[in-house]
């Protein structure tokens, strides 16, 4: 119930700050399957670029990453998508306890003698909490499971 809400307002903050669907463009996909003894799931879970006008550079709400128009094209733009999709892969290891957990953990922490390289993509990963890979995922966008027993 919570995680179909979620995914309802990711929807409507792509729609408040960007105006519209066709601003919106899907970045990534990924489908994974969760085998118990007592049931099989799917999850779905896509990343929307939404282009707008957003109140910072760029902003991220569950999986969807609202960027400032000013940043198409520039060579900024693949570092701050970079940066944000880290955000989503947070918010989905930690469901909606992504806010609590943003006062304990280094959610969007920089050392103040950081200089942005901004063709390096990746250089955010060093400065950002990274969900270790045998974490499972408290998030999906959508969910389709079948009972077996």
């Amino acid at each position: 119930m919570l995680n179909g809400l979620m995914a309802v307002a990711a929807i409507v903050t792509a729609l408040v700050f960007g105006g519209g669907l066709d601003k919106m463009e899907q970045v990534a996909c990924e489908v994974s399957f969760e085998l118990t003894p007592y049931s099989l799931e799917m999850h779905v879970d896509p990343v929307f670029r939404v282009w707008g006008d957003s109140p910072a550079s760029a902003l991220t709400f569950a999986n969807v990453i609202v960027m400032d128009e000013s940043l198409r094209g520039t060579k900024q733009e693949a570092y701050i998508l970079h940066h944000e999709m880290n955000h989503v892969r947070q918010f989905q290891a930690l469901g909606v306890a992504w806010y609590p957990a943003s006062l304990v953990l280094p959610m969007e922490w920089w050392p103040s003698r950081t200089q942005v390289q901004w063709d390096n993509p990746a250089q955010s990963d060093e400065f950002m909490w990274q969900p270790p890979t045998w974490w499972r995922d408290m998030w999906h966008f959508f969910t389709v499971g079948i009972r077996l027993g």
